[in-house]
């Protein structure tokens, strides 16, 4: 691979090995980054750069980043760029290891500064798509590069049958020390009470290699360590090796345990741990992705405290990936309500009538208060076929035409093409098509070929070519599912860039209505606010559109215009009825809200919040969550969505069966309290002869100890606080149930449940999860499971055994897991006792022998 420096104000190829801090670099379109770069010009006129992280975290979809806000003027679609003039200074933090954080700044020569932010840098090992070239200053390069320090020492995982292995070979090590010794010591004790003429003249088979008895004993001693060594027994490492080898060869082959949709099989990771699959005692499970297909529906939607179902059944879903479908796909992956989507048009062209401005900000805001990209697919025109010259290529063929041949054609109209230089485009007329492809024709004239004329200059006519289709790039299936909601209901997100989004609206003109919106301010979504936000510019005022979690868009709400008008708290009541039907029905719910501020109120949040990203605190993430929150507040509701996501095949019959051959299950998951209950039983989680019992306090926790009989538990974060400070009572109350329930549960506290079940409750911990949320829990746990679902391969890459699908958890366990185990077991058993016995009958001769050190049998 190779980068780019400057050289006489060109660039020159170089490798990667040969850039330096500082050097400025151009990439080009697919091309992997060689260095962390900050971005200093993009061949995008706002500054845009879309790259994919699939090489760091398993991401296939695009991560947008931008060019420092005062370079973004040198930013177009040409390459021609001198930086030599751009005299800028750059200060940064030294090397660190976490992919989003960067501190420092830019100073310009005129004394202005930009500070940098993780937007303003690509890190080595992305691919630059979806932008023609990129050219940025380097930062860090080779070790010192972001990807380089995560790539340090893996933490390897070691099974307690090898750590038990261990022991015994010490035990083994220290009982080889005493025989020899002890058998040196009573050697020496012997050749003492017996003179040497006795032994020379009565006893045979004794031999003196000296004339000392403390000399024969030590020759002795060493001979005991040679006859005894076979007691530590170096070959079962070997032969455990061999073994897990074959064990692992015929799991990986295992065909009951390849997915056909997905064409995938079972990936072990880990050569170390295999026999812990058959010791597993608690799995504790993720929900969306790895019980569920985390394939999203749109089914539900609640505005203005009315519910609208779907009166249309819904269409087949396509079978492409969420992060790579069509815009204008006929497949509509959710179900409508014809009649909202026919009152629609109305809404949007009299969207300032009260009556009507809930529907419309609700599909506004579905439409644009998202991270989703909108992308041009790559169009290869080679197949549509275009002239050269005199001939006309299709594919690799090409036909040649005499000018005698030639039939008039259609001219049009000189156009401008990308770079601005004018192309004449011809278009062949259908006569002169259906002359050129006539086989007759063909052959008559491929006869008379000019070889000569290939070599003319060329002169490229294309084809009319098919329209080019657009893409959403999503970064979850929710999102997707959410802007494709918007989409079919007529609010279409057409393009985004830095400062724009522009939508189309149903209208009832003839023509589509196109809205071209300014973009203030993204809020980014974070799981501790579970929720996002986008700021848009009206002009005379400022829309914020917000959507999350129940809980949190309902703890926001503007509380003053909730007690002063009833119709506004009406809404906010039937919405909660709403939320807790759907929760009960298994779906996800999310509350849209939206929030409009004068211009002068953003402004003086806006310096507030440029301090504490322009500053250096240590908590600067914090603080700027803390100012989103700020900001967030005063909200007026507009509605809810309600999602499918519909459990994966074979769900039930595997808990079931894992619940059967007595081992725990646990379910955390981010979903409320409904929701996560309700896909509870209907996956066996929770059967309907064991009494469900809801915890939020340490006093509900305690009286399950008296509780009759069995019971499941399900909480959430504050029981989570009194388990990791190892309350005895919840811990006892924990240990007593059938099944867990963790509902509303973060990253960091999947992970801290899956320490403290391992701390407290002494048993080997199983995780499972499909998405980047569950890599904390994953590597927590003593093994760990990756799904690979719809959410990348970051899961994946931190476990130690991938699967396709939840269900082959059950054949993982239960089968190979069991055999596994079984098999190193009895051959650990079997070298210790074969070695043992070997050792201690030689051992045991000696007090008949003298202790000579001789054999028990004659050579």
């Amino acid at each position: 691979m190779f980068g780019a420096g400057i050289e006489k104000n060109r660039c020159r190829k170089m490798p990667w090995e040969h850039i330096i801090v500082g050097d400025y670099v151009h990439v080009s379109i697919d091309e992997t980054i060689p260095a962390d770069l900050l971005l200093i010009r993009s061949s995008d006129p706002q500054g845009l750069v879309f790259v994919e992280t699939s090489n760091l975290d398993g991401e296939s979809n695009l991560k947008q980043r931008s060019v420092m806000p005062k370079c973004r003027s040198l930013c177009d679609e040409t390459g021609d760029f001198d930086p030599s003039p751009l005299n800028i200074k750059v200060f940064c933090n030294p090397p660190d290891k976490r992919l989003n954080f960067i501190q420092g700044y830019v100073e310009y020569a005129n004394e202005e500064e930009d500070r940098i932010t993780k937007d303003n840098i690509i890190i080595r090992g992305c691919k630059l798509r979806n932008t023609t070239f990129i050219e940025g200053i380097v930062l860090y390069t080779g070790k010192e590069t972001k990807a380089m320090l995560n790539n340090g020492e893996i933490k390897m995982k070691q099974s307690s049958l090898e750590k038990q292995t261990n022991i015994f070979v010490v035990y083994c090590v220290v009982l080889l020390i005493f025989m020899c010794f002890s058998g040196g010591g009573l050697s020496i004790s012997w050749l003492v009470r017996h003179a040497a003429h006795e032994i020379m003249n009565g006893i045979p088979y004794v031999v003196l290699y000296t004339s000392s008895a403390v000399g024969d004993g030590f020759i002795n001693m060493a001979t005991f360590v040679i006859s005894y060594q076979i007691l530590i027994p170096l070959s079962l490492y070997i032969t455990v090796e061999l073994i897990k080898l074959g064990q692992l060869y015929f799991l990986n082959n295992d065909l009951e345990m390849y997915d056909e949709v997905t064409d995938k099989r079972i990936l072990c990771r880990s050569f170390t741990i295999a026999e812990e699959l058959g010791q597993i005692q608690y799995i504790l499970s993720d929900k969306t992705g790895t019980l569920t297909e985390n394939k999203m529906v749109f089914k539900y939607c609640a505005v203005n405290g009315n519910a609208y179902e779907p009166s249309l059944a819904q269409s087949p879903m396509s079978n492409k990936s969420f992060g790579d479908r069509s815009m204008d796909d006929d497949d509509e992956p959710i179900q409508v309500n014809e009649a909202l989507r026919q009152a629609l048009p109305r809404v949007a062209d009299d969207h300032n009538d009260p009556q009507y401005s809930a529907l419309y900000y609700f599909f506004l805001n579905l439409a644009v208060c998202n991270n989703v990209m909108v992308a041009n697919q790559k169009h290869d025109q080679i197949n549509n076929g275009y002239m050269e010259g005199e001939a006309f290529r299709i594919s690799n063929s090409l036909f040649y035409l005499r000018p005698s041949d030639y039939p008039p054609t259609e001219e049009s109209t000189p156009t401008n093409d990308r770079s601005g230089r004018s192309t004449n485009i011809q278009t062949p007329s259908s006569s002169r098509l259906v002359s050129i492809l006539n086989p007759a024709d063909i052959v008559r004239r491929l006869s008379s070929l000019n070889i000569s004329s290939l070599f003319r200059k060329e002169e490229k006519v294309k084809l009319k070519s098919k329209k080019q289709l657009k893409i959403y790039e999503a970064e979850s299936p929710d999102e997707y599912c959410l802007v494709n909601a918007a989409k079919s209901y007529g609010f279409k997100l057409v393009s985004r860039d830095l400062t724009h989004v522009n939508v189309t609206l149903p209208t009832q003109r003839e023509y589509p209505r196109r809205l071209k919106l300014r973009v203030e301010k993204y809020l980014k979504f974070d799981s501790n606010r579970k929720r996002m936000s986008v700021v848009l510019d009206m002009g005379d005022r400022k829309l914020l559109f917000c959507k999350g979690a129940d809980d949190e868009i309902l703890a926001n709400l503007c509380q003053i215009t909730l007690e002063q008008n009833l119709e506004a708290k009406t809404v906010v009541e039937n919405s909660k009825i709403f939320l807790k039907q759907y929760s009960r029905n298994g779906l996800r719910t999310l509350c849209m809200a939206m929030k409009s501020m004068s211009n002068e109120e953003y402004n003086r949040w806006e310096v507030q919040h440029e301090a504490i990203e322009n500053s250096d605190f240590p908590d600067q993430d914090e603080q700027i969550s803390q100012s989103y929150r700020r900001l967030e507040t005063n909200l007026k509701f507009l509605g809810l969505t309600a999602i499918e996501d519909r459990l994966q095949d074979g769900v039930e019959e595997t808990i079931s069966s894992l619940r059967k051959a007595g081992i725990q299950i646990w379910v955390l998951t981010g979903d409320k309290k409904d929701t996560a209950i309700n896909i509870a039983k209907s996956c066996q989680l929770f059967d309907s002869q064991t009494e469900i019992c809801a915890c939020s306090t340490e006093e509900d926790l305690i009286n399950l100890l008296s509780f009759p009989g069995k019971y499941n538990v399900a909480f959430s974060a504050p029981i989570v606080k009194l388990l990791e400070n190892g309350n005895p009572k919840a811990i006892g109350a924990i240990q007593k149930a059938s099944a867990v329930l963790c509902y509303r549960m973060t990253p960091c506290e999947k992970e801290t449940v899956v320490k403290t079940v391992k701390k407290y409750l002494k048993g080997k911990v199983l995780a499972v999860g499909d998405g980047a949320n569950d890599v904390p829990m994953i590597q927590a746990a003593d093994v760990g499971i990756g799904i690979s679902g719809q959410e990348g391969l970051q899961a994946v890459m931190a476990s130690d055994f991938a699967l396709a699908r939840f269900k082959f958890l059950k054949k993982l366990l239960l089968v190979h897991g069991h055999w596994f185990y079984y098999r190193l077991a009895n051959v650990l058993l079997y070298f210790l006792y074969k070695n043992a016995m070997f050792v201690f009958v030689l051992y045991w001769a000696q007090f008949y022998s003298g202790f000579s050190a001789n054999g028990i049998m004659d050579p």
